[in-house]
């Protein structure tokens, strides 16, 4: 599997036909996956596993609402835990577009230190891809894609990330890691409610 292979948005969006409305718009649908060979480009000098999030939800807010409101960069604050203590420090470029890169600060586990990403793709208003340039993790990819479901806007957030350390990372952080990130996103789905509907 390649690691940059994007969510496939169609086959996803056949199989949520057997969900209903209600349960789709009130319930964060997520799923997590290791693999263990991962393609990259460039490749690792050591093998690693990575790890998959991926979270489904169904927006009543039109599509060019939804990419607009993550078009602006502030709100990645406002939708951020606060235990993390998120903060931008900078943005390369005063609109995001493909190659803008920002520097963030942040707390994790009590530890402070800096996040810096570059989006890779940008295609209002559908899908866009930061990627971590330096930062708390091995390698991190996060694919925001959004599509028309009927009125409503169906948003998939894809993590794909490599633990630091090797196989002590592997060992000691893997399940820690697994449950900050379900923790983020869970909390993320609540607030992007309630500030987009």
């Amino acid at each position: 599997m390649n690691f940059l292979e994007q969510p496939d948005l169609e086959t996803l969006k056949t199989d949520l036909l057997n969900m209903s409305e209600a349960e789709l718009l009130n319930v964060p649908m997520q799923s997590f996956t290791k693999i263990e060979t991962p393609e990259l480009i460039p490749p690792l000098s050591q093998p690693s596993p990575f790890y998959r999030f991926r979270q489904i939800q169904l927006l009543d807010c039109p599509l060019e609402k939804c990419f607009e409101f993550f078009s602006e960069a502030k709100n990645l604050e406002n939708i951020t835990p606060d235990i993390l203590n998120f903060k931008i420090l900078s943005q390369s470029t005063p609109e995001i577009t493909e190659g803008s890169e920002f520097v963030y600060r942040l707390k994790v586990k009590g530890l402070p230190m800096k996040w810096r990403t570059k989006i890779t793709k940008w295609n209002p208003p559908f899908q866009f891809v930061d990627y971590q340039m330096s930062g708390p993790y091995r390698v991190w990819f996060h694919t925001h894609s959004f599509s028309q479901y009927g009125e409503k806007t169906l948003m998939i957030d894809e993590v794909k990330y490599i633990l630091p350390f090797g196989l002590f990372g592997k060992m000691f952080a893997a399940k820690m890691v697994e449950k900050d990130v379900k923790h983020i996103f869970n909390h993320r789905y609540y607030i992007i409610k309630e500030m987009l509907e």
